[in-house]
């Protein structure tokens, strides 16, 4: 991806982890309370979301604001990002989820907001991003300008579930450029250069 004359890269990692999670072995007894259906390829883990497959889902049982967490190892700067979801399950779950993007890994929110309330009626429904077709995959993509170790996906409220299929982040590891400074104002992981 570019923005301008800079290349942006991903920055996921396979340090991820979410607030709760379903499993199919336990989730079985508990589908009528939790108002969940066994969608093939949701088995719950946070790690599903990065696996490059979006045939797999992380899920989190229903819950007050779930969230998912990936950790960069290190500031980053990220620039945008695109959230592969569920289209057969509930198309209206993930709407108005928020991310945030900051140095604290205690809780969400102890990190200022790059994105809120993002409604997935404006993304768009496809295939995998792994080029199998299946029905019941959309994504959005989401602008999200800001700093730091940890992201988070939340999504706001009481009796929620999350369920991401792939997360995909764009920004830059070690910025070298006097370009960045135009991207994001006031970056400490970016090195004039």
């Amino acid at each position: 991806t570019q923005v301008g004359n800079i290349t942006l890269v991903s920055l996921i990692t396979c340090l991820t982890s979410q607030s709760s999670t379903w499993t199919p072995d336990v989730g079985l007894q508990y589908y009528r309370d939790q108002n969940l259906r066994a969608p093939k390829g949701i088995e719950g883990e946070s790690r599903l979301a990065v696996d490059e497959n979006a045939e797999t889902c992380s899920q989190t049982w229903r819950e007050t604001s779930p969230w998912w967490r990936v950790d960069f190892e290190a500031p980053r700067l990220v620039i945008s990002l695109r959230i592969y979801y569920r289209t057969d399950v509930d198309e209206g779950e993930l709407d108005g989820f928020n991310v945030y993007v900051g140095g604290s890994v205690r809780s969400w929110d102890d990190n200022p907001p790059c994105a809120m309330n993002v409604n997935i009626t404006q993304g768009n429904l496809s295939a995998s991003p792994d080029a199998t077709s299946r029905v019941g995959v959309g994504w959005v993509d989401v602008w999200c300008q800001a700093e730091g170790r940890y992201l988070y996906v939340v999504i706001p409220g009481i009796n929620r579930s999350l369920a991401l299929c792939e997360v995909l982040v764009d920004g830059l590891s070690n910025a070298r450029s006097n370009a960045i400074a135009g991207i994001l104002p006031n970056c400490t992981a970016c090195l004039s250069g």
